[in-house]
């Protein structure tokens, strides 16, 4: 009796310990075996299978993963990119990326583009996913100057095709051309003229803007034509400069171009306000209804970094000149009173 009391109770206890045990009405929750964490798949330029839709679909459903960030691992490589590889890789590349989950696929890092490859709605949008654009930091490319020089009789190297690939290399600001030897005073009046339409004229006309003269030709005392010796001066040259008259002080225009800023920066603005002889530097657009084409955000960023910065180098003697077309309504109040305040005359049809 006294065995068949305590067998009683030990079954009484272990009912009572099964039931406590088995809450089948409560969830069952499984212990994570890790903390979620953010994975980052890099990509080059010209590779991309780390981060194509299979394979970041295959890091989203990692119950591990939080989210997933895609960054260049080469910034700089990407100034080899082209305006329509661009705009490609957005398209086809990077969209379908973001479109497997957008509220945890992210873009990283910077993109090093040539300057004014990237359309202003190719970088906005590359903008929006993460990513910089051109940001400046360890990686920015360090522009210089480059000389190509020539000689009479030689101008091999002025080339059109000579000249577009020395602008290609993305640490190539501007190209000079300078003369090896300044003494041209054995050629005639007629070849000079067939050595400006032929062959400098056409390396001046790959780039208006980042192409120019530098250094002195001389000639014998009026062999030269009128015409011609202003040609050279304009582009950069000096003429017989030992024997040149002092240059009356006058104005000087430098023309800029959508997409195309170089010949105002600062560093281009200061060359010319250091000529004595120059009074007012004036900023003009070469073509004003190309910027018809710009965006409300890029016509601000253009004033914020380009003019604005122009201007500030001397803002007495700097000054804003001509028509600049923008669509109607796209340009701000603010910036079409600022580029009015400075000398331009914005969308003067309207």
């Amino acid at each position: 009796m006294k065995h068949l009391k305590f067998f009683a109770a030990l079954c009484c206890c272990a009912a009572a310990l099964f039931a406590a045990c088995d809450k089948t009405g409560e969830p069952k929750t499984d212990t994570p075996t890790d903390q979620p964490r953010d994975t980052v798949l890099y990509f080059n330029y010209m590779g991309y299978d780390s981060i194509t839709p299979e394979n970041v679909q295959r890091y989203l459903d990692d119950k591990n993963v939080a989210n997933v960030y895609l960054e260049p691992n080469q910034p700089i490589d990407f100034v080899n990119a082209t305006t329509d590889y661009i705009t490609a890789l957005c398209e086809q590349v990077f969209k379908p990326a973001f479109d497997t989950d957008p509220e945890r696929v992210h873009g990283r890092g910077n993109f090093l583009f040539y300057p004014g490859e990237a359309l202003p709605a190719d970088s906005l949008w590359l903008v929006s996913k993460g990513w910089t654009v051109n940001q400046a930091g360890g990686d920015e490319i360090e522009k210089h100057d480059v000389e190509i020089e020539f000689a009479q009789y030689h101008y091999e190297l002025l080339a059109p095709d000579t000249i577009k690939e020395r602008l290609s290399h993305p640490d190539v600001r501007n190209v000079f051309m300078v003369p090896s030897n300044d003494d041209f005073t054995n050629v005639s009046e007629k070849y000079m003229g067939i050595v400006i339409d032929a062959v400098l004229q056409p390396a001046v006309d790959v780039a208006p803007d980042r192409v120019f003269g530098r250094g002195n030709l001389r000639f014998k005392a009026g062999v030269i034509l009128e015409k011609d010796s202003l040609w050279l001066v304009q582009h950069g040259w000096t003429v017989n400069w030992r024997e040149q008259p002092e240059v009356a002080p006058h104005d000087t225009t430098l023309y800029f171009y959508y997409m195309g800023y170089d010949s105002i920066a600062p560093e281009n603005i200061r060359r010319y306000l250091d000529d004595e002889s120059v009074v007012n530097v004036y900023l003009e657009a070469a073509n004003p209804v190309a910027f018809a084409s710009s965006t409300p955000q890029y016509i601000t960023a253009i004033r914020k970094q380009r003019f604005e910065p122009a201007l500030n180098v001397d803002s007495t003697r700097v000054f804003g000149r001509g028509d600049i077309v923008f669509q109607p309504g796209w340009a701000s109040p603010e910036d079409s009173l600022w580029f009015c305040a400075h000398g331009w005359v914005v969308n003067p049809q309207y």
